[in-house]
């Protein structure tokens, strides 16, 4: 059957009454008959591969966030100085305290690959900014790792790794933490230590990883108009883009977001002929992807070729 969401509220007797906060959500994956799931079969592989990790961890220093609904802050990092290294790993670390204020209160998290300039110097302490993304002064050029409410933390694949240090050109050494809080109570009391913990190994993978944005990233297609139950917007990456690309990409994983009026957000890998090869829009099952959560984030594994257009259609209700 796949990944499928359930909702749940407990009590501490048989009677059925009003369960308070002592409810959820989550996705759970089930399955039609007695198989080994993949991420069990993948973490008895794990376990065969020997290989020394270390960790560090990189959290808000304290940021207080200010009474208002919706705050963007950013935080400056330098990873740990080694010579070449592959991160296999990234785990949120989301403050406890910020969370059982609201479970929305950090609401994402982006994790830019930056370089020392100026823009990277002004977040050495944390301040209220735009996001780097769209902002070619920044000297941020990717993204590493986003998270998002009911995410977990990103695994890379055995065979893969992001490339750290300053041996490869593009070996990450500089972030920058931009988050999103939801302080829909304007609380003037909250003080965030969110962040990530960054896994990574001197003992390098057989294939370097990078993260590809696609889609409406800087928010410049036109407003949703009002009073209209269905609004189609479509991005495309062409083929002259991906031509151009020396060889065919794994993907394996996928984050999509978008905010509370969004129904569907699928995206589809098309041959130059147009033929449609891969889609999150159709699961393994051949079940419609016809629900989509901001609170329920989930990760795709595909293939694309070189030549593919890549297109992202999201689907609103309002």
């Amino acid at each position: 059957m796949g990944p499928v969401r359930v909702v749940y509220a407990t009590g501490s007797s048989d009677q059925v009454s009003y369960h308070g906060s002592t409810r959820g959500a989550t996705i759970v994956e089930f399955y039609s008959k007695p198989i080994v799931p993949q991420s069990r079969k993948r973490a008895e592989e794990r376990a065969k591969y020997t290989e020394e990790v270390q960790n560090v961890t990189i959290v808000m220093p304290g940021a207080k966030v200010p009474a208002q609904v919706t705050t963007y802050m950013c935080s400056a990092f330098t990873l740990p100085d080694v010579p070449d290294a592959h991160i296999i790993k990234i785990d949120p670390v989301i403050d406890i305290t910020s969370q059982a204020t609201n479970p929305d209160f950090v609401h994402h998290m982006l994790v830019h690959v930056c370089e020392a300039t100026p823009f990277w110097q002004k977040y050495q302490t944390p301040a209220e900014c735009d996001s780097p993304l769209g902002n070619s002064e920044s000297g941020c050029t990717s993204l590493l790792f986003a998270w998002a409410v009911g995410m977990g933390p990103l695994t890379l694949p055995l065979e893969a790794g992001f490339r750290m240090g300053k041996t490869a050109s593009y070996g990450v050494v500089h972030l920058i933490l931009e988050f999103h809080y939801n302080n829909v109570e304007l609380r003037d009391d909250i003080v965030d230590r969110s962040g990530i913990r960054v896994h990574y190994t001197t003992n390098l993978r057989q294939f370097d990883a990078s993260v590809m944005t696609l889609g409406d990233t800087v928010v410049t297609l036109p407003d949703i108009p009002p009073r209209n139950p269905y609004v189609e917007y479509e991005t495309n990456c062409p083929t002259e883009c991906t031509s151009k690309w020396s060889h065919s990409i794994t993907v394996f994983a996928d984050f999509q977001h978008m905010h509370q009026v969004s129904a569907i957000n699928p995206y589809f890998f098309n041959t130059k002929e147009g033929e449609t090869i891969q889609s999150t829009f159709v699961k393994e099952s051949s079940v419609l992807r016809e629900y989509y959560s901001i609170n329920m984030s989930e990760k795709v594994v595909h293939l694309t070729r070189k030549n593919n257009s890549v297109m992202i259609t999201s689907f609103i209700n309002v």
